[in-house]
């Protein structure tokens, strides 16, 4: 239950950077009360801390990067993708450069976060060349990766510079044992997002 009075007075809100938020307080003041004082004190120590760490950790890369490219396949949870930092490394990749060419092995699956990536598909029959770009908040050798198998394009960096989340082979199968249920996940978005 709460009792309000007419006044009111700022406190400021751990972690946030708009002006102080008036709040109204109980018919005694916080001041006069030793025991408010400490709860009010436990709240911003915990609860407060807690809401601008989470904000913190879900308004920060790779997690808005991950979120943008598997938000259509399922949730990123993000306290189940928290540690996954540790697996990716952040590359930032100039205009012009080739990533891989096609027959190459796989070094690793790319997240966009930033950039153009322009795939080109060249088969036997001329008829079947394509090619495709890829813009950010989406996967770039995602298939191959996972397959373990040869390339399937040449991939270069159409419009830069390309900022990229790299997860390598090697990494994927550290997670795997480190983290399996992050890992588990984690391919399973990929794979929704490969079929049609």
């Amino acid at each position: 239950m709460c009792w309000l009075k007419d006044s009111s007075e700022k406190v400021a809100v751990p972690g946030r950077q708009d002006p102080d938020i008036e709040y109204d307080l109980p018919a005694d003041s916080f001041v006069r009360s030793p025991r408010r004082s400490q709860i009010r004190d436990a709240g911003e120590r915990t609860i407060a801390a807690e809401v601008f760490l989470t904000s913190q950790q879900t308004s920060s890369e790779p997690y808005q990067t991950l979120r943008k490219a598997f938000s259509s396949y399922g949730t990123v949870d993000p306290v189940l993708f928290r540690p996954i930092s540790i697996y990716l490394e952040r590359m930032t990749v100039p205009e012009g450069t080739v990533l891989w060419r096609q027959g190459e092995p796989p070094n690793g699956l790319y997240v966009i976060e930033a950039g153009v990536l322009r795939a080109s598909y060249a088969f036997g029959d001329p008829a079947q060349q394509f090619e495709e770009s890829m813009v950010a908040g989406t996967l770039a050798g995602e298939l191959s990766a996972l397959a373990e198998s040869p390339r399937n394009a040449t991939v270069m960096v159409e419009h830069g510079p390309a900022v990229m989340w790299k997860l390598s082979g090697e990494n994927l199968k550290r997670m795997q044992i480190e983290e399996p249920e992050l890992a588990r996940v984690f391919v399973q978005l990929v794979l929704k997002g490969l079929v049609p």
